[in-house]
Formats: C-alpha cells, sequence, structure tokens
C-alpha cells in the first residue's frame, strides 16, 4: 500500500461512508480500516508489483464477502 497512490485518501473516504451510516464513530473507524486493510492483504495475495495491486484492491474493495472478512478478521473486540 505504501506503494500506490491514493490509498490515505481512499480509506479517508471509507472511514467517511461507515461513519455516515454507523451508530457510532469510533466502531465505524476500526470496521472500515479492517475492512480495508483485509482487502490489501488479499489484493497483495494475487498481485505482483504495485500496477496489479492497485487495480486488485480495488476490485476487492468492491467485491469482498462477509465470509472473507470473517476468516481474515484479526481483532477480537472493540
Amino acid at each position: 500500500m505504501t506503494k500506490v497512490t491514493a490509498i490515505g485518501c481512499s480509506l479517508s473516504c471509507i472511514v467517511g461512508a461507515f461513519a455516515a451510516v454507523g451508530e457510532s464513530l469510533y466502531k465505524s473507524a476500526i470496521s472500515s480500516a479492517a475492512i480495508f486493510s483485509i482487502a490489501g492483504e488479499l489484493a497483495a495475495s494475487k498481485s505482483e508489483g504495485p500496477g496489479d495491486f492497485q487495480v486488485n484492491f480495488l476490485n476487492k474493495l468492491n467485491n469482498i464477502t462477509e465470509k472473507e472478512i470473517l476468516d481474515n478478521l484479526k481483532i477480537t473486540s472493540v
């Protein structure tokens, strides 16, 4: 993620979207960052470089499943 431009901006947008519909700003921030991170990990696992990663990351953010989130979530409590 450090080699792709606009990743931080994307995270800010995702946090804002979660905050707009969530009941708790704290839980919205944690949840959005967790899902963002999981999407990044899954995208990185099938990417050869930053160009592939950027496309795979956007696709994974769009297509991430509940199962993928639950299988890869490292947070145990909030």
